[in-house]
Order: C-alpha cells, then sequence, then structure tokens
C-alpha cells in the first residue's frame, strides 16, 4: 500500500485542535517570533524579487521507477518457510540444534537451538559443514572434531570436541509474487493494474514536490545573495550566538572534557577561531530570516496566531498523534516542539515563497544546460 490516510472524524479533530489551541491560553500558542520589527529596512536591504527565473524540473514518472518501488516491495515481502523433509547441500540454508562437549563437558557458546547456517557462505572450524553435507532433515549424529591452535576463544583452543548435531530443516526463502493475490493481501487494492496507477500517482506527487521546494530555494537564494545587511539586530544576533556555543558547551559535557578541549581535539580550532567561525554562521542565520520577514512584511504575508495553531493542529492529524499522544512519544508538547524547530519560520517561507513563485518564470532544465553551454564559449 502507497497510502492509507487515517482521516479523523470530524469530533475527534474539533477536539484535537481545541486542545491546541487551550495548551498555551484560550488564545493558543504565542507567535514564536522575535522579528517583529516595523521598520525592517533599518536592517536589510531587500533585493529585488519580481522577474526571477528558476529551473524546471523534470517530474515525468518512467515505468522504470514504478517497477523499482514494486521490487522494493517485494523484496520486503520476502519470507522464510521450514522444509521438514530433504538433503543437505552445499548451497542449502539448514537449520540445526548443536551441542559442542570437551572432555564430555558443555562449554560457553558451544550450544544453539535453531541455528541458521548458510552452507554457501558461512564459515566455522574444519570439518563443521561439511559433516553436516548430506545428511536428510531429521538425522542426528556426532561430529569429532577439533578447535585450530590458533583459534580466537582461548579456553578452547587446540582442544578436540564432539558436537552432536540434529539437522531440524531446510530453510526456503519464499519470495512472493507480485499478482492480484498479493495486492489484496498487502494494499488496498484489488488489482495490480490499481495498485501500479497509485505508485505512479504517489512518485508523481513526490516528483512535484520535491520540484516546488527546489523551485523555492533556487529563488530564496537569488534574493539572500542580493539583498544587503544594514545592521544586525542585537538581540538576534547575541541569541543565534549563544545557541550555537550551547551546543558545543554541551556537547563537551557529554564527553567529559573542558570546552576548549573539545573544540582543539574535535574541531581542531582555538576559542577565538571557533567564536569567529560562530559569528558568521549566526550572522548568515540572522540575515536569512531578516530577508525572509522582509519579504513577507513586502507581499503581505501575514500569520496569525490562529494560523498557527490550525497549522499545528494539521501536523498533529497528518502524524496520526493527538496533542496528548504526541507528547507521551516526543517527551514534549506539539507547542514546544514547534518553537524548538522553528516551524513559524517554515510556514512563513512556505507562504512567501509560494507568492514569490507566482511572479517568477520556470526555464527548462534543457535550455539552462544550452545557455550554459553558451556562456563557456
Amino acid at each position: 500500500m502507497i497510502r492509507r490516510f487515517r482521516k479523523l472524524s470530524a469530533v475527534l479533530l474539533a477536539a484535537m485542535m481545541l486542545a491546541a489551541m487551550t495548551a498555551c491560553g484560550d488564545k493558543g500558542a504565542e507567535l514564536p517570533d522575535t522579528y517583529q520589527y516595523d521598520d525592517l529596512s533599518q536592517y536589510i536591504t531587500l533585493a529585488s524579487y519580481e522577474g526571477l527565473e528558476y529551473t524546471e524540473a523534470d517530474t515525468t514518472v518512467t515505468d522504470a521507477e514504478v517497477q523499482e518501488y514494486i521490487d522494493q516491495v517485494i523484496q520486503s515481502s520476502i519470507s522464510e518457510q521450514d522444509i521438514t523433509e530433504g538433503e543437505v547441500t552445499k548451497d542449502s540454508i539448514v537449520k540445526v540444534d548443536f551441542t559442542g562437549k570437551i572432555d564430555g563437558e558443555e562449554f560457553s557458546g558451544g550450544t544453539a537451538v535453531d541455528y541458521q547456517i548458510n552452507m554457501a557462505t558461512d564459515t566455522f572450524i574444519d570439518g563443521f559443514k561439511e559433516g553436516i553435507l548430506g545428511h536428510q532433515v531429521g538425522d542426528t549424529f556426532d561430529l569429532n572434531l577439533k578447535f585450530p591452535d590458533d583459534y580466537g576463544n582461548a579456553d578452547v583452543a587446540g582442544k578436540d570436541v564432539v558436537f552432536t548435531i540434529t539437522v531440524k530443516a531446510l530453510v526456503e526463502t519464499v519470495v512472493p509474487e507480485f499478482n492480484d493475490e498479493f495486492v489484496k493481501a498487502n494494499s488496498d487494492f484489488e488489482t495490480t493494474a490499481e495498485y501500479e496507477a497509485d505508485v505512479r500517482s504517489s512518485i508523481e506527487e513526490n516528483k512535484a514536490e520535491s520540484a516546488r521546494s527546489s523551485q523555492m530555494s533556487q529563488l530564496f537564494s537569488q534574493i539572500l545573495s542580493g539583498s544587503e545587511v544594514v545592521e544586525y539586530p542585537e538581540t538576534e544576533l547575541n541569541a543565534a550566538i549563544e545557541d550555537m556555543k550551547t551546543t558545543y558547551t554541551n556537547l563537551a559535557q557529554t564527553y567529559g572534557i573542558e570546552y576548549a578541549d573539545y573544540l582543539e581535539n574535535y574541531l581542531g580550532m582555538t576559542e577565538e577561531e571557533f567564536d569567529e567561525q560562530v559569528t558568521t554562521s549566526a550572522q548568515n542565520q540572522v540575515k536569512q530570516q531578516l530577508v525572509l520577514r522582509a519579504l513577507a512584511k513586502e507581499l503581505g504575508v501575514e500569520i496569525s496566531r490562529a494560523d498557527y495553531n490550525d497549522f499545528l493542529a494539521e501536523l498533529l492529524e497528518e502524524a496520526g498523534f493527538t496533542e496528548e499522544s504526541f507528547e507521551e512519544y516526543s517527551g514534549m508538547t506539539i507547542v514546544d516542539y514547534a518553537e524548538q524547530n522553528d516551524l513559524y519560520s517554515s510556514m512563513l517561507y512556505e507562504k512567501t515563497m509560494e507568492k514569490v513563485l507566482e511572479m517568477s518564470t520556470a526555464v527548462p532544465a534543457e535550455k539552462e544546460a544550452a545557455d550554459d553551454s553558451e556562456d563557456k564559449q
């Protein structure tokens, strides 16, 4: 099955949304955004965002891609079954019980039940596999062998050993056939044709979503590179720097060493060099946030508290969680999780870049490649 969406009833969905809305008061979660400046021009000069171009990805789904997915499903459905009759050959996979004794006494690691041996690939001490070869399922017999002098376990190295072995079964790998019966048993569909159509549709959706994400990324990168920081807001920049330093301070504590020693041993940096790199990374991060918010303001994109809480409720629904089950699973509320992972910025980015995408022009990949070739000439 490609998709088996579990839709909540209207009553359950309403209850879940109410839980999200009441988690942090009557109006729901506060918007976790510190960049709420009336005039962002004091911090960022926004590049032009109109008339940009992006590469249009090919989202065609081939028969080979559909077959590859089906092959993976078949592979994951391969099973094994025991055959209770037959002879052990050099290509068999065999299930045995064995007990090893040295001087009449069992020893550690010398006994196993339902031990599976691939006669073609597994390795044992000389004579073990060879002694099983040719026996029938159900046979019990002794093998008088000797551990090599250089055997890894010094307690048994060089010693004579008697293994009592029972051949319990031959193991057969069962590869299911892709047919209507398989589809009915493993999906919500009745025929292979219906299943293949759903596979194709799912791959198309995934490709389209991936292409859309790539297009937005291309456009945002252009706007970001063309924008200029006038001044970094002190509060946000210091917070970003502190967050990065805290991450590495915690890592040093985890390793049980001093912060400076961690930086030197694992990153090859002095504290001064690390501080410089962290500052640069924090500036890049803050610039991205400034550009995003300036762009959103220019395009009139706003996210209300109600929008944000609906967004969190939708995330829970799509993942099959309630507020309570999510907190039990993750150890935090959905509100805390969203703030920790900056889902507000993700939501703002999607809504903002959707508008930029509508104003931009797609360039086929073939045309871009041709233009690059002409430029090189």
